[in-house]
């Protein structure tokens, strides 16, 4: 079994799709293989493909007139990206970026919609990998009012664990200086906060990973103010 049908396999909603809707979604979805540091698609792009993350991860950014990035969010292996953007088509508001080596699984839009149309259960998946996501965005949004600047370290770690299981260590393949470009923050006060999560129990650290080792713990901070 290739590594795009296994991953195709193992989604939630895989096994709800009729033979013939499973046989196209096989028949289409292709691969890409996206190098740290290269886009899996650019802003203005054509909205035509939803993109699931097989291995690696990749982060949603844009940039300023002035050549500013902004990063708002991060999807690690096993989650998907970009669906509300297939679903409105047209183009693309942000940028997907590959923070480390990553295997991408592309859904061409026809066939994406074909089994929105037709399948509750697909259906079902999205409203949850949506809402699931615009919970992540609104406590960012509070975090950043409040400007408690470890929570929004935390929550950008739990947005990348946010499937595991809570009572099991997940280590994320990213380095201190991706994590401070996720969050917007200095590599320095990144590795501050490191230290004292790590003092805490909550997670450890390596280089060029780190590895979560309380996930209800760094989610009890994003209630912190």
């Amino acid at each position: 079994m290739d590594v795009l049908t296994d991953f195709l396999n193992q989604q939630p909603f895989m096994a709800a799709l009729t033979e013939q809707e499973r046989s196209l979604l096989l028949r289409s979805a292709f691969t890409r293989t996206v190098q740290a540091g290269s886009h899996v698609c650019q802003i203005g792009g054509s909205a035509d493909v939803w993109y699931g993350v097989i291995s690696g991860f990749v982060k949603l950014s844009v940039t300023s007139k002035s050549g500013k990035p902004t990063s708002y969010a991060a999807v690690a292996a096993g989650d998907w990206i970009g669906e509300g953007s297939v679903l409105k088509g047209g183009i693309r508001l942000y940028d997907i970026v590959a923070l480390s080596n990553s295997k991408i699984a592309c859904v061409p839009r026809p066939v994406f919609l074909s089994l929105y149309q037709s399948n509750l259960r697909f259906c079902h998946f999205l409203i949850d990998r949506m809402n699931n996501r615009l919970a992540h965005f609104i406590s960012s949004l509070h975090i950043d009012r409040l400007v408690n600047l470890e929570s929004k370290v935390a929550r950008v770690l739990c947005m990348l664990t946010q499937d595991q299981k809570p009572d099991h260590p997940h280590t994320v393949p990213l380095s201190q200086s991706e994590l401070a470009l996720l969050c917007g923050l200095s590599r320095q006060f990144i590795n501050k906060v490191v230290i004292k999560l790590s003092k805490l129990g909550l997670l450890s650290h390596d280089y060029g990973k780190i590895t979560v080792l309380d996930l209800a713990g760094l989610e009890g901070l994003n209630d912190e103010e």
